[in-house]
């Protein structure tokens, strides 16, 4: 597996980066445009310099690094910025993950989500960014195109046998919460699919019990989903992680202990 923190970097002090060394593949600090975009974003007028006040420590670990870069529906004309500013700093990546109404975002950033046509104009500003830094550094777009989708589906979706494969295999990524509940793909996932509470048992424990039942009932939810985006006609590109959540959501709510 590769083990990655992520991080809105204001309180990356020393101590708690000598903590990340040696188990971290990658820290992923959060970056949302302009220094003025980011403190609203974060709704903090010291967010962007608290943030850049901790980059040189990070450096100093060693630790590979790189800016997560939220899209909104406002903020693509600063995309090149914040991709100058991550290679400035030494990030070996720059992650485009577009907004989703989920969580605080869902009051405070209303409205605020990338509609179709921003999406389908980022997916192009993202490759001319990805040929502007090949070679230097990694550059991933956390959208997809629908053609890629439609003539792949064993990338979506695959109902092989859960019980000898790895588990890294069966589920990428995997997300460790606050809390400790470990769930599929993103944070807030809906609470059927989770693995369990590493509260309540090791990793290897969840993973022992989930393979049995929950992986079949991700898949068949990976399915529907697919089934469900193939079906879409519209612009090009898509969110496939939102299009699985928004059918994740639709299912009753289980507790978090379900898999143990």
């Amino acid at each position: 597996m590769t083990t990655t923190v992520t991080s809105n970097g204001m309180l990356l002090d020393e101590s708690r980066l000598q903590g990340l060394i040696g188990v971290t593949n990658i820290l992923a600090i959060s970056l949302d445009g302009i220094p003025e975009s980011h403190n609203r974003m974060r709704s903090s007028p010291q967010a962007f310099e608290t943030m850049q006040k901790r980059l040189p420590l990070v450096r100093a670990t060693g630790i590979p690094f790189g800016f997560i870069f939220t899209l909104t529906q406002h903020n693509l004309d600063e995309m090149d910025w914040a991709a100058n500013f991550a290679h400035e700093q030494g990030a070996s990546l720059f992650q485009i993950h577009p907004l989703e109404e989920v969580g605080r975002a869902a009051t405070a950033l209303s409205g605020s989500r990338p509609d179709e046509l921003e999406a389908a104009y980022a997916y192009l500003e993202a490759e001319r960014i990805r040929q502007l830094y090949a070679g230097k550094m990694a550059v991933q777009f956390d959208l997809i195109h629908a053609a890629i989708l439609r003539e792949n589906p064993e990338r979506f979706f695959d109902d092989r046998d859960a019980e000898t494969r790895p588990l890294g295999e069966l589920v990428s990524p995997l997300v460790i919460e606050a809390d400790g509940r470990v769930v599929p793909y993103g944070y807030g996932f809906a609470n059927r699919y989770a693995l369990g509470s590493l509260q309540q048992s090791s990793l290897s424990g969840l993973a022992t019990a989930w393979r049995a039942k929950g992986y079949r009932d991700l898949q068949a939810l990976c399915r529907v989903a697919f089934e469900d985006a193939a079906r879409e006609r519209e612009l090009p590109v898509l969110n496939w992680w939102e299009k699985l959540g928004e059918h994740a959501n639709q299912q009753p709510h289980i507790p978090n202990n379900s898999f143990l």
